[in-house]
């Protein structure tokens, strides 16, 4: 097992339990199936720029798991889920990638 997917799959676990503590939305909060879906997306391809850049981010942001991106993004309002998405772009940026 590579050290990247080692480190990865160690934090599944610490990933899990930091979403289920986070500050859930009410349902007429919540976002949004569709806009969900494309947040996890773009926090997966967020991931792998991270990866691929040697960036070296890391914490329950910075992972691979479209199904808890998307667990957590549908538990929180949309603007607090912009706002994610928003962090890990400056983030990558500052990295140049």
């Amino acid at each position: 097992m590579t050290r990247t997917l080692r480190t990865i799959t160690m934090s599944l676990p610490l990933i899990a339990a930091a979403l289920a503590f986070t500050a859930t939305a009410t349902p007429a909060e919540a976002a949004p199936h569709a806009f969900c879906a494309r947040y996890a997306n773009s926090a997966v391809n967020q991931q792998s720029r991270n990866i691929a850049g040697h960036c070296g981010n890391f914490g329950v942001r910075w992972h691979g798991a479209w199904g808890l991106h998307y667990r957590w993004c549908r538990s929180v309002a949309k603007w607090r889920a912009r706002d994610e998405r928003r962090l890990r772009n400056r983030h990558l940026h500052r990295c140049g990638a």
